[in-house]
C-alpha cells in the first residue's frame, strides 16, 4: 500500500523538528512561512522551537510575523517566554500582524494579563476584528484587567455589532468592577442586534445581584421575538435570584409559553426566588399536568420547596 502511495504521490518526507527549525532561517519567506505552518500542525512535539519562532516575530515578512504569532499562541503555556514579544508586536505597522498578536494572546488567557495596557490601547484600533478580538483578550483575563473598564464602557457605543457585543460579554465577566458600566451597558438590551442583546442580558445574569437595577429592563426581554432571548434573560433573572423578584408576575405569564423549554426554565427561575415565588402557586398546581415530563418534574421540586413557607 504504501508504495502504490509513493508512486502516485511521490515518497512521503517527514522534516523533523531540528530541520522545522533551521527551515526557519531560510532566506526564502515562503520557505519560513512553510516551516511556521508545519510548527503549527505539529505543536505538540514542537517546543524545541519556541525561541525561533520568537525570533520570527521579528522577521522582515510580515506573514511569517503574524504566522508566527499564532503558532505560539496555540502552544500556550509552553509558550509564556513569547509574551513580551508578542505585546511589542501589537504596535506591528501591519493590521494583519497585529491581528495575529491579539488572537495568540487570547489564546494564551490568564497569561496575557501582561499586555492589558496595550490591549486597551487596540480598543480603538481603527480595524474592527483586531478591536473585537483585543476584548476577547481582555475578558479571558477576567479582573485582572479592570483598568481596561473604562475603554471597553466607550466601546458599548461602537459602530459595529459584534464590538459591542463582546463589550458587554467582557464586563459582565469583570465582577464588582464592572458595576460602574451597567447602566450603560442597559441600553444594548435594546440594541438592533439580536446577539448584542442576548450577550449583554448574559452579562447582567453574570454578574448576579450586582446587576439587580438591570431587572425592570430586562423583563421586557422575556417577551422578545427571539425565543434564545427570552431563554437568556429568564435564565439571567435566575442567577439574580431574590434581587430579580420584581419579574414574578411576569415568570407567571411565562408559565402558559408553548415552548416547553421557556416553561422548564422559568419554573426553575421562580425556584431561586424564594417565598415571593409563593405567587406562581395555582399556576404551578395546573402544571401538575404538564404534557412535558420535565416541566412536571421541576413544578413538583419547586412546589415541595415552597412548603416551607406555608
Amino acid at each position: 500500500m504504501t508504495d502504490m502511495f509513493d508512486d502516485f504521490f511521490g515518497p512521503v518526507v517527514v522534516i523533523s523538528i531540528p530541520q522545522l527549525i533551521l527551515q526557519l532561517q531560510d532566506p526564502d519567506p515562503h520557505a519560513r512561512i512553510e516551516a511556521v505552518t508545519i510548527l503549527g500542525w505539529r505543536k505538540e512535539s514542537a517546543h524545541a522551537a519556541i525561541p525561533q519562532l520568537i525570533l520570527c516575530l521579528r522577521d522582515s515578512d510580515s506573514s511569517v510575523r503574524r504566522d508566527a504569532a499564532r503558532v505560539l499562541g496555540k502552544m500556550g503555556e509552553s509558550a509564556q517566554s513569547a509574551v513580551s514579544s508578542l505585546v511589542l508586536l501589537l504596535e506591528d505597522s501591519e493590521p494583519e500582524v497585529r491581528r495575529g498578536a491579539v488572537y495568540a494572546l487570547a489564546d494564551m488567557r490568564e497569561l496575557a494579563k501582561a499586555a492589558v495596557p496595550q490591549l486597551t490601547l487596540l480598543l480603538r484600533d481603527s480595524d474592527r476584528n483586531i478591536r473585537g478580538t483585543a476584548i476577547q483578550t481582555l475578558e479571558n483575563v477576567g479582573t485582572a484587567a479592570q483598568s481596561a473598564i473604562p475603554q471597553l464602557i466607550l466601546c458599548l457605543e461602537d459602530s459595529d455589532a459584534d464590538v459591542r457585543r463582546r463589550a458587554a460579554s467582557a464586563l459582565g465577566n469583570m465582577g464588582e468592577f464592572a458595576q460602574i458600566a451597567i447602566q450603560r451597558m442597559i441600553p444594548l438590551l435594546k440594541d438592533l442586534d439580536p446577539n448584542v442583546r442576548q450577550s449583554t442580558v448574559t452579562a447582567f445574569g453574570n454578574l448576579g445581584s450586582l446587576a439587580k437595577e438591570s431587572v425592570p429592563n430586562i423583563i421586557p426581554l422575556l417577551d422578545d421575538s427571539a425565543l434564545f432571548i427570552q431563554s437568556q434573560a429568564i435564565y439571567a433573572l435566575r442567577l439574580m435570584g431574590e434581587s430579580a423578584r420584581s419579574a414574578i408576575p411576569q415568570l407567571i405569564f411565562l408559565l402558559e409559553h408553548s415552548d416547553s423549554h421557556i416553561r422548564s426554565e422559568t419554573v426553575l427561575a421562580l425556584g431561586d426566588m424564594g417565598e415571593s415565588a409563593c405567587a406562581a402557586m395555582p399556576q404551578l398546581i395546573l402544571m401538575l399536568s404538564d404534557s412535558d415530563r420535565l416541566v412536571r418534574q421541576h413544578v413538583v421540586t419547586l412546589l415541595v420547596n415552597l412548603r416551607q413557607y406555608e
